[in-house]
């Protein structure tokens, strides 16, 4: 019998660690869908890493940093002064004014977002990657607003056919 209480002791000794150890004594906990706090929390949210190279809406782009070949393109710009350079690649369009990028936009599924989100995911996997925080500018297109960009992913029957970063001016 006093094995069996010693037993019990010891469980309830160790049950107590471990819930000072695993659990947020500060009570200072972070919402996995809770809107990024700093600059550089919301540069990871709109960065898009290609060959390594990060490109960020608003940066400057050196098309020699991506490995593959870009067919590129002069087109008057419909939101600023002069013309847009778009860098047209296999699975992903650059749009840029001025060096700058103004957009990336997905062209197929074989690119995802640094958050793992592809075209063909469903809108539930983007509210579980991105959080329910979102603007809808109709029934099938989904605004994340950032600091200087947004994030705006287009569906159709609950499915993800356009992924765009847009700089904000």
């Amino acid at each position: 019998m006093k094995k069996f209480a010693l037993i019990i002791g010891i469980i309830l000794v160790l049950c107590g660690i471990s819930l000072v150890l695993f659990s947020n004594i500060d009570g200072d906990v972070k919402e996995v869908n809770e809107e990024p706090k700093t600059k550089e929390e919301v540069k990871n949210i709109i960065k898009l890493t290609v060959d390594g190279y990060d490109l960020i809406v608003g940066d400057a782009f050196d098309a020699t940093k991506i490995s593959e070949e870009a067919s590129i393109s002069h087109i008057p710009s419909c939101a600023f002064e002069g013309e847009d350079v778009v860098y047209t690649y296999a699975n992903l369009e650059v749009t840029t004014n001025e060096d700058k990028i103004y957009s990336l936009y997905f062209i197929d599924d074989s690119i995802q977002t640094n958050e793992g989100l592809i075209l063909s995911d469903d809108v539930t996997k983007m509210e579980e990657l991105y959080g329910k925080e979102y603007t809808k500018e109709n029934e099938q297109i989904y605004v994340y607003k950032y600091d200087n960009a947004n994030l705006k992913i287009t569906t159709n029957d609950n499915t993800i056919t356009g992924i765009e970063y847009i700089l904000v001016k």
